[in-house]
């Protein structure tokens, strides 16, 4: 499950959507369940997208939503803070 939570309207070439984007299973986590964030790039590393999934390293964002935007490439940040590209 995923959500989005912030678009780069700009980078997108459109109106800002209203936020959340759910993905059709996302349903509310419980407190004590996991979360992980992560972005969505195009092609030449601008990020459009950054969200939560409850999956670690999952494609599901970007597979579900990002490519029909005209991504390439999802990120998952690291406990350290650095953004791990899978």
């Amino acid at each position: 499950m995923w959500r989005i939570n912030w678009m780069n309207s700009e980078a997108i070439g459109e109106e800002e959507r209203s936020l959340p984007i759910l993905s059709r299973d996302w349903k509310e986590p419980k407190e004590n369940c996991k979360t992980f964030k992560f972005r969505v790039l195009d092609g030449d590393g601008v990020v459009y997208y950054e969200g939560v999934s409850t999956a670690v390293y999952s494609f599901r964002p970007l597979d579900e939503f990002g490519r029909g935007m005209g991504c390439t490439a999802i990120q998952y940040k690291e406990t350290g803070g650095s953004w791990s590209t899978l």
